[in-house]
């Protein structure tokens, strides 16, 4: 009894950490496809690939859902203990700070950048390249504190 639940946890924090990792992609490349539309309006390449990302949301998510999402749905009690396990949480507050200092860090950085680049929308540039480098490093961060 007592392997199957341990199963069946490091077959959850398997899915929370795929999770993880595919929501890193998505970040990555909608903020890289954000900051090219930006730069470039009229792109076409970047038109294509924002017109494929919902599709690639849909078939993520419906991966996800068919190999993790179902033993989540089973297991509710064990789901809910491992995200509020303590060692989470508080890798969870460090990716958070890591995160908030990533964002501060590349403001300046960005300011003397767009300065002297010529960018269509440089504050959309400055907005697209905030978030994301915020929520890329708070889920990087989380992902390698929490081993």
């Amino acid at each position: 009894m007592q392997s199957s639940k341990a199963n069946v946890s490091e077959a959850l924090v398997s899915y929370s950490h795929r999770s993880l990792w595919i929501a890193l992609t998505f970040i990555l490349v909608l903020g890289v496809t954000a900051v090219a539309l930006a730069i470039h309006p009229g792109s076409k390449i970047t038109g294509n690939v924002a017109a494929l990302l919902p599709l690639a949301i849909v078939f993520a998510a419906v991966g996800l859902r068919s190999r993790g999402g179902k033993l989540a749905a089973q297991h509710p009690a064990a789901m809910k203990a491992i995200r509020d396990d303590e060692l989470r949480q508080h890798s969870l507050s460090l990716s958070y700070r890591n995160g908030l200092l990533a964002v501060l860090v590349v403001q300046p950085v960005l300011a003397f950048a767009l300065a002297s680049f010529p960018a269509s929308y440089p504050l959309v540039v400055m907005a697209a390249v905030s978030v994301t480098t915020g929520a890329a490093v708070v889920l990087a961060s989380l992902l390698a504190y929490d081993r």
